[in-house]
């Protein structure tokens, strides 16, 4: 027996069947097997993309584990997940049954354990829809239960954005030979006819090779779009080099794509290849403690003799000097010497002496007279092409005071293996404007200030002398012209000159929460990094439309008064991640601009939680509202749970502390080697107690002093004559309150203004520095120096 449907819904039902089908934007394949402990955080780290438009295809690959239930759940919840379930057959199969499923115009790829930057398929899409390219193609940052980092190789191939090449073009592109972090046309994926592997490690090789080589367009996009997950315990099938299995199936690989690039991609692709896999791929195997084994260091050797043939001429030379010794090694098969190379460190350039030669450096590396003779000439020198800079920005500063604005940034810079009391060096700092070549020099002095010395070097080199202060006019008679401006940085050490981007804007600087500035009343200069650290720092100038002036608080109610770029009232709106709450639109004052009030939803989680105020233009865009010049929005805040500040991009950001907050209003170092904390306390109703704590026995914390009810006082102090010196360790200063029931809470500790310019601030004498931390909070980092060792950083 059947039951009719009401009418209406039988409407939409036949509706629905008429309306043709519109295909997902991008198809997002999952393969899995046995991730009952990773699965969640990445099919959640998916769901959560700005881009929604997206389906995802989980394949089981035969999981025992009660990862097919973790799936089935997402099916149930979200439509835009779906299953497919298989015998265990390996990824590449998985892979292959996803993309057989797949119906989005673009197609990518995420492993099981892995993560995606919220923005990643955002990015991708959108740069691949710019030129209708075949893949975009972004970087990839490594993570474990304690830190993250961007590899090294992203230098040479993640440093700029790149639209429209083709693989012979940017060979170098094949260091990011993944099937992760792109998106393909799935269209052209199709087309190609290619496959993964099937019942090896290494199954997306030489797929990858091949795809890159044969798309017509490529973009490279320098923005983080990946997570890539060391797995500490070391589980996963791909983190085992040690093992004969893993190093055979590589082999396999490196033949494989050898044989394909050969038949159908161009010389430079070729080269471009051999110098991933012999200054990469080879050192995964050669440095680990299997290579000791007589039949493991056989079937490298082989497989090394056997690329020998097809090698392109001059290769090797561009090798940094230990790798180019190790594969020549190698290739050699002299085992013995290339153990000896290895247990001596050989591996670790930094750590031997140098001398400059008519060529380049020369390093000493440990090798007998007999391992040196099969070495070609010149293979222990770094030549001038091939140097480069050590740098890192530890401070910023903005100087807004009566004469033109002036950017001041502070940090080291010295060309690798150079010792500075050899040679005299000189630092240059420059900003390019991009479209127009226009450029604008820096007035640079070096400095001896602590915090501007690198750590000591492995083989002792002299590099104190590597601190500088850069002062950028920015203002003044000559207007700083609209658009992007490029940092670079130069550095000449006696003959040789080394010139970079200027790179590593310290994540540890207060700078980092206030790059941005108003000028002229309507001008935003703003200092941009990227996560990708290997992304050179730029300067951007704008006009923004929206710039607010006056911010106030009452209760849940934020106030605001802006001026905007366009006649009509915007409609005002709060964002936190993909949740957007949309308001009235703003009333226009007597004085031509807008003013409008926001009311916050109640917060019953008891955590913080934060908003981006911004309008919502007449194409539906979230343009978020810009803080005017010398406004601290904190000042017009009241006392509440409320904190209104900007963001570091110069935005407007509203903190919803349920339990209070404690703002800090000045750090200093004492003379008697402590750290003096004060602050305001911005209490919740029935909130009492307010304290600060640092949760570390290496520190001392005389916290916790409050004053009166509405300001808080702490004192952090680390031994200065600690024995053998102190641990490295890093902790966050966290705030306490008493609640309503009796019980202590977290609450958060937030930066004021004052604070963010000074930071980073170094105890002299102990070796201790306070530092701004995630989410304009302050941490304390205590270095292994030591009273007697002096101040080093």
């Amino acid at each position: 027996m059947f039951l009719s449907l009401p009418p209406r819904q039988r409407l939409r039902r036949e509706l629905r069947r008429r309306l043709p089908f519109t295909p997902p934007l991008v198809t997002v394949v999952v393969p899995f097997f046995n991730v009952k402990s990773y699965l969640e955080e990445c099919v959640d780290s998916i769901l959560r993309q700005t881009l929604t438009d997206l389906e995802v295809i989980l394949v089981d690959d035969g999981s025992t584990d009660g990862s097919h239930d973790i799936a089935a759940r997402y099916v149930g919840k979200d439509k835009r997940v779906r299953l497919v379930a298989q015998a265990n057959q390996g990824p590449g199969a998985a892979r292959n049954a996803g993309v057989a499923h797949a119906r989005g115009t673009y197609l990518t790829f995420v492993d099981s354990d892995d993560r995606l930057p919220p923005d990643a398929l955002a990015i991708l899409v959108d740069s691949a829809r710019g030129n209708n390219a075949n893949i975009a193609a972004g970087a990839i940052r490594r993570f474990n239960s304690t830190r993250s980092w961007v590899p090294a190789w992203a230098k040479n191939v993640h440093s700029d954005a790149l639209h429209g090449v083709q693989l012979a073009q940017f060979p170098s592109l094949l260091r990011n030979n993944y099937p992760v972090a792109k998106v393909y046309k799935r269209q052209f994926w199709l087309s190609q006819e290619l496959s993964f592997r099937t019942g090896v490690i290494y199954e997306d090789q030489p797929l990858i090779a091949q795809m890159l080589s044969r798309a017509g367009s490529i973009n490279v996009v320098p923005d983080v779009v990946y997570d890539y997950r060391a797995r500490e315990d070391r589980s996963s099938i791909s983190q085992r080099p040690e093992e004969v299995k893993d190093l055979r199936d590589r082999t396999e690989a490196w033949q494989l794509t050898l044989d394909a690039l050969r038949a159908e991609a161009d010389a430079p692709v070729l080269e471009g290849w051999y110098e991933t896999v012999y200054g990469t791929h080879f050192h995964w195997y050669l440095n680990n403690q299997s290579i000791s084994d007589a039949g493991y260091w056989q079937i490298l050797s082989t497989s090394a003799q056997s690329l020998l043939r097809y090698e392109p001429p001059g290769l090797l030379d561009k090798l940094s000097p230990e790798k180019r010794v190790a594969v020549r090694l190698l290739q050699e098969n002299r085992h013995q010497a290339f153990l000896d190379f290895r247990e001596s460190g050989g591996y670790e350039l930094s750590n031997f002496g140098t001398r400059i030669t008519p060529i380049g450096i020369e390093h000493s590396l440990p090798l007998s007279a007999d391992a040196v003779s099969a070495l070609p000439q010149n293979a222990l020198v770094s030549f001038p092409e091939q140097l480069e800079l050590r740098q890192e920005v530890i401070r910023g500063q903005w100087d807004l005071g009566a004469g033109p604005v002036q950017l001041r940034l502070s940090g080291f810079a010295y060309i690798d293996y150079v010792d500075l009391a050899d040679v005299e060096t000189r630092v240059e700092l420059f900003a390019t404007h991009k479209r127009s070549g226009e450029i604008l020099a820096a007035h640079v002095e070096k400095s001896d200030d602590a915090l501007l010395r690198p750590a000591q070097h492995p083989a002792g080199f002299d590099i104190d002398g590597s601190g500088y202060v850069a002062s950028f006019e920015l203002g003044g008679p000559t207007r700083l012209s609209l658009g992007s401006w490029t940092f670079s940085i130069r550095v000449t050490s006696g003959r040789f000159t080394v010139t970079e981007p200027l790179r590593n804007l310290s994540a540890k600087a207060g700078f980092v929460e206030e790059a941005s500035r108003i000028i002229d009343d309507h001008v935003r200069i703003r200092v941009a990094s990227n996560a990708n650290r290997h992304v050179g720092v730029s300067l951007l100038v704008d006009e923004p439309k929206f710039i607010v002036y006056s911010v106030r608080s009452t209760g849940r109610d934020v106030t605001m008064a802006f001026r905007a770029g366009w006649p009509l009232p915007p409609t005002v709106m709060l964002s936190a991640g993909r949740t957007k709450l949309a308001h009235t639109r703003a009333h226009r004052g007597r004085d031509g601009n807008f003013q409008v009030s926001v009311t916050l939803p109640e917060n019953e989680s008891g955590r913080r939680r934060s908003w981006e105020v911004g309008v919502r233009d007449v194409f539906g865009r979230f343009v978020p509202l810009v803080c005017s010049a010398g406004l601290n929005p904190t000042k017009h805040s009241g006392i509440g749970k409320i904190h209104v500040g900007p963001t570091p991009t110069g935005g407007l950001r509203i903190d919803d502390c349920p339990h209070g907050y404690i703002r800090i209003e000045a750090v200093t170092a004492l003379d008697d080697h402590s750290l003096e904390v004060s602050g305001d306390v911005h209490p919740a109703a029935g909130w009492s107690g307010y304290e600060l704590e640092c949760e570390n026995a290496e520190i001392a914390a005389a916290s916790g002093l409050t004053r009166d009810p509405l300001t808080v006082q702490g004192r952090f102090r680390a031994d200065p004559l600690h024995p053998g010196g102190h641990p490295a360790v890093s902790t966050t200063v966290t705030g306490l309150a008493q609640g309503p029931d009796g019980r202590r809470s977290a609450v958060p500790v937030i930066l004021g203004r004052g604070v963010l310019d000074e930071l980073p601030l170094l105890v002299p004498g102990s070796g201790l520095i306070a530092q701004r931390a995630k989410g304009r909070s302050l941490s304390l980092r205590l270095t292994k120096a030591s009273h007697s060792e002096g101040t080093r950083v």
